[in-house]
């Protein structure tokens, strides 16, 4: 997919193993509450970066 503005992207990585995601995109932690509240995650991603979800 194009992006360019660099906006910040959301990946899924499916049961399979494969994803779209860069190998240097941010790990989700699947706990959104705690995560929320510190520096780190999706809530602080900037231009150009990537967050990978587990397929659930």
């Amino acid at each position: 997919m194009e992006n360019p503005l660099s906006l910040p992207e959301a990946h899924v990585r499916y049961r399979d193993g494969t994803t779209t995601a860069r190998d240097d995109a941010v790990e989700c932690a699947g706990n959104c509450t705690e995560c929320a509240i510190t520096d780190g995650g999706c809530w602080s991603l900037q231009n150009g970066e990537q967050v990978v979800f587990n397929e659930h």
